[in-house]
């Protein structure tokens, strides 16, 4: 018989999520966003996402490749104060987008 990995990877995800009860699931970086997304059903480009009752929060992936991009960077702060419940953090990632053009004024 064909294997369908994406049919095997969301019954073994929806299993997980029913079994572990979570309140709040992240992902680290594009590709594991884009796969939970995708196995999740969830359209959506926000950093943070409820749906089905549980909070969804997609973190950039952390990489020097990745650091060179001032929104990514944003994002990050964003993210991680989410995750933190830092309001402090959040603010200043939203700064960050704001200004960007003028940090290499």
């Amino acid at each position: 018989p064909k294997c369908d990995s994406f049919e095997t990877n969301k019954k073994i995800l929806e299993e997980e999520i029913k079994l572990i009860k979570p309140k709040t699931i992240i992902s680290l970086g594009n590709e594991s966003a884009n796969a939970l997304k995708k196995i999740s059903g969830i359209n959506s480009s926000e950093l943070e996402v409820l749906h089905k009752g549980i909070k969804y929060l997609f973190m950039p992936h952390i990489s020097r490749t990745v650091t060179q991009n001032i929104l990514t960077i944003s994002n990050l702060f964003i993210s991680m104060g989410k995750l933190k419940n830092n309001i402090k953090m959040i603010e200043i990632g939203e700064q960050i987008k704001i200004n960007k053009l003028k940090l290499f004024e």
